[in-house]
């Protein structure tokens, strides 16, 4: 993809249409995985993955919950200050450590 710069940004937005369009959490886990990793030079979609991340934290399936580490994992493995600009609720999630 480096060699094609707007090939990475039309790629993005279908991905994130996948997201928005998916039911099954393991193709969206794979979704937002990949966001995560590969797109974060594209902040509309990268939040829309990192969005989910909350959604995966609270699921009462333990195994979702666990994906849901992992895609917080991938995203704190980032920024994160960026992740404490956008997601100031996460701040109940983790009331002991300062994000910022």
């Amino acid at each position: 993809m480096d060699q094609e710069p707007r090939l990475k940004a039309k790629m993005g937005q279908h991905f994130v249409d996948l997201l928005v369009k998916t039911r099954k959490k393991e193709v969206e886990y794979e979704l937002c995985r990949t966001l995560l990793h590969y797109f974060d030079e594209y902040p509309s979609f990268y939040s829309a993955a990192a969005v989910r991340i909350i959604s995966y934290l609270e699921s009462p399936d333990k195994n979702i919950i666990w994906l849901g580490y992992k895609l917080l994992e991938i995203h704190l493995s980032k920024d994160l200050s960026m992740f404490a600009e956008s997601y100031p609720e996460l701040q109940m999630i983790f009331p002991k450590r300062t994000l910022k």
